[in-house]
């Protein structure tokens, strides 16, 4: 008996230590603990709205730990000025919509990716205006009914939607448009029964991710997940077919497919390899289908590199930050030049940062 109680402490005492130095480390943080807002689960979430936004006509503050800013929003819940200004019917309307890049998490209001695009156009455009209908957390497929729902009737000329490798995670526990429920609400899909343990205990995480090699917070092999990323290809793909239906009565629509940081800076690590791969299937997807689309990962990888990428992001919270939005909107639109010469507004040999 002696013994089995000696085993049962020293066994105790040793996953405590353990936990405790995991946690001192941060092994396994999740990106919502890592910037100081505790644990969050993709799973098990109900909205009684089928929309992501923030509250209409607020102003508060944006704080992620690295950075902290003021948000003020519109009418509509974007953090973007007021609708109003599509009353005047001389602009050249672009709206772009996409998750918290495109949003600007990481800048103020004047340095993200939509506002540096805006000041290019209007070198070619002086009546070029862009609406930044980004919102943090969002996908395609929200991007398609916040259009679909709430901006198709301002008629824009151009819609830009961004996608990235983030979205293949948010489509693994949201699904794609069945998440939108007839009676107006959304659910996500349930997770794992133990995800408390992997919430509060740091070596459960660690048994789960690094023994087991699950995807942190996914909960699944890598292998399993390759299905799911077959499956948003082919439903991202139907979506973005029905995304250019709602525009093309007034406009054109333009697919951005775009990189975080750290995909181009450790662009030869096994895991981005894999995402580059997927975004480059998603791509060819696209234009099977006649749906226009970019791809920004190879020329924003000759820039950010493992030596550089402090200068585009965060230590902490990996978004970029100002010249990293600056980068994103100069190579959009070299690569709209290259790819799309003169089909949405004139061709200017501009690569500047």
């Amino acid at each position: 008996m002696k013994n089995w109680r000696k085993w049962l402490f020293s066994t105790g005492f040793t996953l405590l230590l353990l936990e405790i130095m995991l946690r001192v480390i941060h092994a396994n943080q999740t990106y919502t603990e890592s910037i100081g807002q505790g644990y969050q689960s993709y799973f098990n979430r109900e909205s009684g709205s089928w929309f992501l936004q923030w509250p209409a006509n607020d102003t508060f503050t944006f704080d992620h730990g690295d950075f902290k800013y003021k948000y003020h929003t519109n009418e509509l819940g974007f953090r973007e000025k007021s609708t109003g200004m599509f009353n005047d019917t001389s602009l050249y309307k672009v709206i772009t919509l996409g998750d918290s890049y495109t949003e600007g998490v990481g800048a103020d209001y004047d340095s993200s990716w939509p506002r540096f695009l805006e000041r290019s156009l209007k070198e070619r455009k002086p009546n070029a205006a862009v609406f930044n209908a980004g919102i943090n957390g969002s996908d395609p497929f929200y991007a398609y009914i916040t259009f679909k729902e709430k901006l198709a009737g301002f008629k824009p000329a151009l819609v830009i939607s961004a996608v990235n490798a983030t979205d293949v995670d948010d489509f693994f526990f949201r699904g794609g448009m069945e998440r939108f429920k007839a009676n107006g609400t959304l659910v996500n899909k349930n997770g794992p029964w133990y995800e408390p343990l992997y919430k509060y205990s740091y070596v459960f995480r660690m048994i789960l991710v690094d023994f087991m090699r699950k995807q942190p917070q996914l909960f699944v092999s890598h292998k399993e997940f390759e299905k799911t990323e077959d499956e948003f290809i082919k439903e991202t793909t139907a979506c973005y077919v029905a995304f250019k239906k709602a525009v093309s009565d007034n406009g054109k629509l333009l697919v951005v497919i775009h990189p975080s940081p750290d995909e181009c800076s450790f662009k030869n690590s096994p895991e981005n390899i894999h995402e580059w791969a997927v975004m480059q299937r998603l791509l060819q997807s696209l234009h099977q289908q006649g749906i226009d689309a970019v791809n920004l990962y190879p020329s924003m990888a000759t820039v950010i590199n493992e030596q550089n990428v402090e200068q585009y992001t965060y230590k902490h919270d990996r978004h970029y930050n100002a010249k990293g939005y600056k980068l994103f909107a100069a190579k959009l639109m070299a690569e709209i030049d290259k790819n799309y010469p003169g089909v949405y507004f004139n061709s200017l040999a501009t690569d500047t940062l």
